[in-house]
């Protein structure tokens, strides 16, 4: 008999305004973002059908995007470290969160959901990163991913709301000088907003038991995951979605949790897209996340309409400035007959770029236009 996995319902808020000199630097990102489709896997018009072909004008067609934002530093250098190098440490990862430039990051990744205009967006590393400064009893907000994101995409003319989400790990630690940083983990699902295409209920959460243990100053801490889940229905077809966020750091973990993800799958009637950074290839190294999901029956989007095309998203540098993509582990998995009809990248082209060179994220988001089961 499947575990049963604890389920929560989400608590997250919504967004605010922008300015006006915010909405004009986030046009001029969506203007460029028109050029993508010449690059490799990016933009719609250099994705291939699959299945029965293209969708007819009539299909009741939805498009979906998964795009891991990142934590904008480097977690790893932590685990592990002992009290004498723990400042030094958590220094290090301050300096580069505040470098990654959270803001720029995050209208480009506005600039990309109104180029696109996905119907639902499951995000990973959703995160809150916060701050109580030397002499204070309260925190303050450094960057809150989503509520950001949220306003900008709106100024954008795409307004989207939360339609689901879930905590997983969240951590403190003291950084000289600046106080007790804070980092809250989340995976959040996405509806756009007065889209009459797509209708959403009954949203869901939970954790995964499965969970990794990490030694920081010789403290033991537990990473936890987490997933989302919410029904929807377009043109009286209904499915489910489910949007995760596997284990990065531990393979086993990660093999672990992928079989929770498919008892999850397994529970609903409902055909099913499950959305997320898997942290498994889909070359078949590392982890067998990956291949238990595919030998459970799913279908891969990418896969289905790019055949024989890498579609690699991951990993730049930590500090976002180089890197190349040579791994392809954000997945949109589909459990019943799903007829996709195309899928890309985004976030993947040079021109994806922040005005300071940045790359938005570690890692490229993947987009698919897919046709529910009758």
């Amino acid at each position: 008999m499947a575990a049963r996995i604890p389920v929560t319902r989400p608590r997250l808020a919504g967004g605010r305004r922008s300015s006006v000199v915010r909405a004009s630097v986030l046009a001029a990102v969506v203007a460029v973002g028109g050029s993508l489709a010449a690059c490799s896997g990016s933009g719609p018009s250099g994705s291939a059908s699959s299945g029965a072909g293209a969708s007819s004008s009539t299909a009741p067609a939805v498009t979906v995007m998964t795009r891991n934002l990142y934590f904008g530093a480097d977690l790893a250098p932590l685990f592990g470290a002992t009290s004498a190098q723990l400042g030094q440490a958590a220094t290090a990862a301050y300096r580069q969160l505040q470098a990654s430039d959270v803001p720029a990051r995050l209208q480009a990744v506005a600039g990309e959901l109104a180029a696109a205009r996905p119907d639902l967006v499951a995000l990973q590393e959703a995160v809150v990163w916060s701050v109580v400064a030397p002499g204070q009893r309260t925190a303050t907000v450094l960057y809150d991913f989503v509520r950001t994101l949220l306003a900008d995409a709106a100024s954008l003319g795409v307004p989207y709301r939360v339609a689901a989400g879930s905590d997983g790990f969240s951590g403190a630690l003291p950084v000289p000088g600046v106080g007790l940083v804070s980092l809250q983990d989340r995976d959040v699902i996405l509806v756009r907003s007065g889209d009459r295409t797509v209708s959403v209920a009954d949203p869901t959460s939970g954790t995964y038991r499965s969970a990794l243990t990490v030694t920081v100053a010789g403290v033991p801490i537990t990473i936890t995951r987490s997933w989302a889940a919410v029904d929807a229905s377009t043109a009286g077809r209904s499915f489910r979605v489910v949007a995760t966020h596997l284990e990065a750091y531990s393979d086993a973990t990660r093999d672990t949790q992928a079989g929770e993800l498919l008892a999850l799958v397994r529970s609903s009637a409902l055909p099913t897209l499950v959305l997320g950074d898997v942290n498994s290839a889909a070359q078949g190294t590392g982890s067998q996340a990956y291949d238990l999901v595919r030998q459970a029956g799913l279908g891969d989007a990418w896969a289905a309409a790019n055949p024989g095309r890498p579609g690699y998203t991951c990993c730049r540098s930590a500090d976002l400035s180089g890197g190349t993509l040579d791994q392809r582990i954000d997945m949109i998995f589909t459990r019943g007959a799903f007829r996709v009809t195309r899928a890309w990248l985004v976030g993947a082209a040079a021109s994806d770029r922040t005005p300071s060179g940045l790359w938005p994220s570690d890692h490229a988001g993947v987009v698919a236009t897919l046709v529910p089961p009758a």
